[in-house]
């Protein structure tokens, strides 16, 4: 019995972390969060856009993203 209990677990925690990576994918590829400063006419649009990559991460692909991302959690 504690066999069944545990390789359902194991494969709960494999189908939660694809759901969850999925999702993280299909949000991040989704929109695109510099939109609005890149029509921005700011004369420091170029710091703006510069700070908004740092504090998203931007410069990170997504599948690394994503651990940092469920490691925050």
């Amino acid at each position: 019995m504690a066999t069944f209990v545990v390789r359902r677990l194991i494969a709960s925690l494999f189908i939660f972390l694809a759901a969850t990576y999925l999702m993280y994918i299909l949000v991040a590829l989704s929109g695109d969060p510099l939109e609005d400063l890149r029509v921005s006419t700011a004369p420091n649009k170029q710091a703006l856009i510069d700070a908004r990559i740092a504090l998203l991460d931007r410069d990170v692909p997504p599948f690394l993203r994503y651990f940092l991302w469920i490691g925050g959690i």
